[in-house]
């Protein structure tokens, strides 16, 4: 049975930072796809800030569907899964809000990143720090997750609990993983492109929109010609128009009402016949008559 929790708790916020890791999963409010996406640089990227919020920097990518999730519903979890012989599955339910990197010099953007350093020297393709205001914890057994090659037997055998203690038993594990250079090199290559804006360019052509067309990183959309307040209102309406069925069902409902309300006689509807003189002006009254 899983085990939940109002906030994180100190021993398995030390626990997922020690992951090699973790997964974010969001979807829009109306739309075909749901996003799955691993976050690497556990350690280095992600930090709990409290038991109840957290961060992480979100690297340059070929896509915006979490950024772009965030933005119009705000709803996003977190999972971390041990691949070491002690399984464990946990999960953080969380209301996440974006601040993007817009330039250098941007209030909110350096607040992240001074109180994290984060990426200094590693990655320079951060688009943004995603910050996660975490309302449930849930801890799981992880029986399922296979155990990588150097984190021990774990499996046959294994009795139901063994293992489960919180934050402990993932240490073997890290032996098992390396850091991936490419994203690091992958940034400094382009951002020398296009005259120093080859990452700014690389945004406007991949991070606009959502795959379900939303709008998305918004440094992205400025930078493509977009007057932002006419996106976000257009994005706005187009969710409002999903909601049809909704606005149809409640009319439909409301005549229903007044239909009952009539036949029991709750309801009394009289009809009173208006002359013309007692909608137009007396002016304009007057003036007909005289044309008349």
């Amino acid at each position: 049975m899983p085990t939940f929790y109002p906030s994180i708790p100190p021993d398995l916020a030390t626990w997922a930072l020690q992951q090699p890791l973790f997964f974010t999963a969001s979807a829009p409010t109306y739309g075909s796809h749901i996003n799955v996406s691993p976050k690497g640089y556990t350690s280095s990227s992600l930090t709990v800030l409290s038991p109840t919020r957290a961060a992480y920097l979100d690297a340059t990518g070929s896509g915006a569907e979490t950024i772009s999730h965030v933005y119009e519903n705000g709803r996003v979890t977190i999972m971390f899964n041990s691949f070491g012989s002690a399984p464990k599955i946990m999960r953080w339910f969380c209301r996440g809000r974006v601040v993007e990197v817009v330039d250098e010099g941007e209030k909110g953007w350096e607040e992240w990143r001074e109180a994290r350093g984060w990426f200094d020297g590693e990655i320079t393709s951060g688009r943004a720090v995603i910050v996660l205001d975490v309302w449930k914890c849930q801890v799981s057994c992880g029986f399922g997750v296979p155990v990588s090659g150097l984190g021990g037997k774990g499996g046959e055998g294994e009795e139901e609990g063994e293992g489960k203690e919180r934050g402990k038993g993932d240490v073997e594990r890290l032996e098992a993983f390396s850091t991936r250079r490419t994203l690091a090199d992958w940034g400094v290559k382009t951002a020398r492109k296009d005259e120093g804006r080859g990452i700014q360019n690389y945004r406007v052509k991949n991070n606009c929109r959502s795959l379900d067309g939303l709008p998305g990183l918004r440094a992205a959309r400025r930078d493509h010609g977009e007057i932002l307040l006419l996106g976000d209102v257009g994005a706005r309406a187009r969710r409002m128009g999903m909601q049809w069925g909704a606005v149809l069902l409640g009319m439909l409902f409301a005549v229903w009402v007044a239909f009952m309300g009539i036949y029991l006689g709750v309801v009394e509807v009289r009809f009173h016949s208006i002359a013309l003189e007692e909608l137009l002006p007396s002016r304009v009254v007057n003036r007909w008559k005289v044309l008349s």
